[in-house]
C-alpha cells in the first residue's frame, strides 16, 4: 500500500536506496534499516536493484518499479565490473562504505525542495562512483564521510542530524575546479554520449586512459609544454582528458614526443610508466583491446623493438633498430653499426649511448646484411693460419682487398668472403707443379733464407713471376700449404732488393767494395770506420733485410785525397815499402799505424811529398 507521505522519486538521477531512505524519512520510521525491515526487504537487495525489493518499494511509493531499476548499482558476475545507469565501472570505482555528496547541493535541497523537509536531500547516482570527484554544478570537491552509525546509507536521516556542519561547508568560497572529467562520467551515467572517441570505450576504460595519459605527460618536460597553462594547475586525469578526447592521432603524437624527446635506451626498452603497467595488467581484456593495440602500435613503430620482444603484446614487426639491437642481430660491433649507418645518413652524429640512437631497419638492413658477410682482419687471417703482421702486411700492401677501415688506436678493417675467396683462387691458378720436390720450401722457409717478408714472396706468385709452385688442389688450404722452389724465390727477391737499394742509396757501398776502392787490406775499412776517418751509416741490407754497416763514397773520395797508403808510395817511387817507411822516419814522418800487420798503414799526403829514396844495390822484399 501507498504511505500517507508521498515522497516523489527522482527518475533518470536518485538510487532506489536514496529514494527508500527518503520515504521512510518523511513516514516516521526510525531508520532506512528498520523501514525496509518492516517491508520484507534490505538495503543490498534494493541498491542491486532486486524485482521483489523494487515491486515492494513501488507499492509503498506509488512509483513505477522500472524508473527505480534505472539507478540501481548492479555487479557483473565476476564482479570486476558494476553499473549504475547507463554506465560500467570497475571495482576501485565504488564508494565504499560511506557518504558521498556536495554539501551545496545538499544544503539547496533543504532550502529550496519541496515536500517533507526530510525527504528533500537526495543522493545524485553519479555520487555512488569514485569516478566522480567533483560536483559539475558547484566545481567544488565531493565530501566524504564514512557511514555513521544506525544511518548506515541511510542519507536522508544523516543530513538531518548534521545539516549544520553541511551548511558550514556549503558556505566555504573554494577556488572552482576543472571537473570536465567529472562531467564526462555523469553524462555516461545518463547514457549522454558527446565525446565521439572516448565514447568508444566502456567509461571506466576511458576514465583511467584520462588518469594515466596525464600522469604520462606530467613525466616528460616535452609533453608538459602542450598543456594549456590554465590546465596545468588541474588534476593529471583532467590534463590526461584534453589529450585523450582529440582522438588516437592526438594520443600517438603525443607520445612520439615524448619518446623523441627522452631517447630512451632501447636496451632496457620504453615501457610508458604507469600507463604501461596499467596496459599491461590488463591486456587480456576485451574492452582494453582497441587501446593496447593503438599503444603497441606507436611503441613499435617509434622504438626498436623487435620480433619476439614483449611490449604490450609480443611484437611482430621490427621498424626501428639502435644501434645495440643491430649489433646483436647482425653480429656486427657497434662502433661499425655507428659508422655504417653514418656514412648512409640514417644517423646523425649523435653523442648518445648507443642503445639511445635508432634508425629505420628496413633501409638499412641491405646495409647490415652486407656487412655481416664480410670478415674482420682477425678472421680473415685464421683462415689463411698467418700470422697478425703477414696480415697487415697483405691489407697494407692491398694484396687483399678491403672494403672498410677504420684509422682509431689499431687499424680496423674488414674484408668481403668472395675478395678473400679471389686472393685464395689467385694463388691456387699460380700452381704449376701437381707435386713438390725437395728442393722446395714454405713461405716461412724463404722469408727466413734473405729475411723478407711473406707477402713478398705471395706477391710473386700473385704476379706469377715464380715459375715453380705448387698448392693443394682444395678450397681449403692454408698459406702454409704453398710451396715454391726457394733458390728461384730468393733470386729475385735479392735481385728486386739490390737494384732497389741501389736506386735508393745510391752514395753508399759495402766494406767490401770500400776495401776493392781504397786496395787495402779486409780489416782496413773497419780500422778507418772505428777512428772516423770514414762515414758509416745503418742501411737495410738488400741481402738479409737486415741492418748493416755501409760506407759513403763521398766519405771514401775524401779520405783518399788527404791520406796516401804505403803500397802507393812503393809503387809511386817502384821501391820497397820498407825503403819507403825507413825514409819517412829518416823525416820523421811516421805511418798510421804505425808497426806492420793485418791493416793496411799510410801517410798523409801532405808529410809523403819530396821523399829522399837511396835505393840499395840489392834488397828483400
Amino acid at each position: 500500500m501507498v504511505l500517507p507521505v508521498p515522497v516523489t522519486h527522482l527518475n533518470g538521477i536518485e538510487d532506489p536506496v536514496s529514494f527508500a531512505s527518503r520515504l521512510g524519512a518523511a513516514n516516521g520510521y526510525r531508520s532506512l534499516k528498520s523501514f525496509l525491515a518492516s517491508g520484507g526487504t534490505t538495503v543490498t537487495d534494493l541498491a542491486k536493484g532486486d524485482p521483489e525489493a523494487l515491486a515492494k518499494l513501488a507499492a509503498w511509493s506509488g512509483a513505477e518499479p522500472e524508473p527505480l531499476a534505472k539507478m540501481a548499482v548492479v555487479s557483473s558476475s565476476d564482479r570486476n565490473t558494476w553499473r549504475v545507469g547507463e554506465a560500467t565501472f570497475n571495482r576501485d570505482m565504488r564508494r565504499g562504505r560511506r557518504f558521498r555528496y556536495c554539501p551545496n547541493c545538499t544544503s539547496d535541497d533543504v532550502k529550496l525542495g519541496h515536500g517533507h523537509p526530510a525527504s528533500r536531500p537526495y543522493v545524485r547516482a553519479q555520487w555512488l562512483t569514485r569516478a566522480v570527484e567533483n560536483c559539475t554544478r558547484h566545481l567544488r570537491p565531493l565530501v566524504e564521510v564514512d557511514f555513521p552509525a544506525y544511518y548506515e546509507n541511510d542519507f536522508a536521516r544523516y543530513v538531518m542530524t548534521n545539516l549544520p556542519v553541511i551548511e558550514t561547508l556549503a558556505s566555504k568560497n573554494l577556488t572552482p575546479r576543472s571537473a570536465s572529467v567529472d562531467l564526462y562520467a555523469e553524462n555516461r551515467i545518463r547514457g549522454i554520449l558527446q565525446e565521439p572517441y572516448l565514447d568508444r570505450f566502456q567509461p571506466y576504460v576511458a576514465i583511467d586512459l584520462c588518469y594515466y595519459l596525464g600522469r604520462f605527460v606530467k613525466r616528460q618536460h616535452a609533453t608538459w609544454a602542450l598543456v594549456p597553462p590554465e590546465l596545468q594547475a588541474s588534476s593529471l586525469r583532467e590534463v590526461g582528458f584534453y589529450f585523450a578526447r582529440q582522438g588516437a592521432e592526438h594520443i600517438r603524437d603525443l607520445v612520439v614526443t615524448s619518446i623523441r624527446a627522452q631517447k630512451p635506451n632501447g636496451s632496457e626498452k620504453f615501457l610508458f610508466g604507469h600507463l604501461g603497467r596499467w596496459l599491461r595488467s590488463n591486456v587480456s581484456k576485451p574492452d582494453y583491446a582497441e587501446l593496447v593495440e593503438l599503444f603497441q602500435d606507436v611503441a613499435e613503430r617509434n622504438l626498436p623493438f623487435g620480433p619476439g620482444d614483449l611490449c604490450f603484446v609480443p611484437v611482430q614487426k621490427r621498424y626501428l633498430h639502435s644501434i645495440k639491437s643491430a649489433s646483436v642481430q647482425y653480429g656486427l660491433f657497434e662502433k661499425r653499426v655507428a659508422q655504417l649507418m653514418r656514412d648512409a645518413g640514417l644517423i646523425e652524429q649523435e653523442k648518445l649511448n648507443h642503445g639511445r640512437i635508432y634508425f629505420d631497419a628496413e633501409q638499412a638492413h641491405d646495409i647490415l646484411a652486407s656487412a655481416a658477410e664480410t670478415l674482420t682482419s682477425k678472421e680473415a687471417r685464421l683462415e689463411l693460419a698467418v700470422t697478425e703482421d703477414v696480415m697487415a702486411d697483405l691489407l697494407r700492401e692491398g694484396l687483399l682487398a678491403r672494403v672498410e677501415v677504420r684509422a682509431e688506436a689499431r687499424t680496423y678493417s674488414r674484408i668481403r668472403r668472395e675478395d678473400l675467396a679471389e686472393f685464395k683462387r689467385k694463388i691456387a691458378a699460380a700452381s704449376s707443379l701437381s707435386e713438390f720436390t725437395s728442393s722446395m720450401a714454405t713461405i716461412t722457409d724463404v722469408s727466413q733464407k734473405c729475411g723478407c717478408r711473406a707477402y713478398e714472396v705471395l706477391a710473386l706468385i700473385l704476379k706469377g713471376e715464380l715459375s715453380r709452385v705448387f698448392v693443394p688442389n682444395h678450397e681449403g688450404f692454408k698459406i702454409h700449404d704453398v710451396r715454391v722452389d726457394i733458390d728461384e724465390s730468393v733470386q729475385m727477391i735479392v735481385a728486386a732488393r739490390e737494384a732497389e737499394f741501389q736506386r735508393e742509396n745510391a752514395g753508399y757501398v759495402t766494406f767490401d767494395e770500400a776495401q776493392v776502392i781504397l786496395k787495402v787490406k779486409p780489416l782496413t775499412i773497419k780500422y778507418l770506420a772505428d777512428r772516423g776517418l770514414i762515414s758509416v751509416a745503418k742501411l737495410l741490407s738488400p741481402l738479409s733485410s737486415r741492418n748493416k754497416d755501409f760506407v759513403s763514397v763521398a766519405s771514401l773520395e775524401a779520405f783518399q785525397s788527404e791520406y796516401v797508403t804505403l803500397g802507393e808510395l812503393s809503387a809511386k817511387y817502384a821501391t820497397h815499402a820498407i825503403t819507403v817507411t825507413k825514409a819517412l822516419e829518416k823525416m820523421g814522418v811516421k805511418a798510421t799505424p804505425e808497426r806492420a800487420g793485418v791493416v793496411t798503414r799510410f801517410y798523409r799526403r801532405a808529410d809523403a811529398e819530396n821523399i829522399q829514396i837511396q835505393k840499395p844495390d840489392s834488397m828483400s822484399t
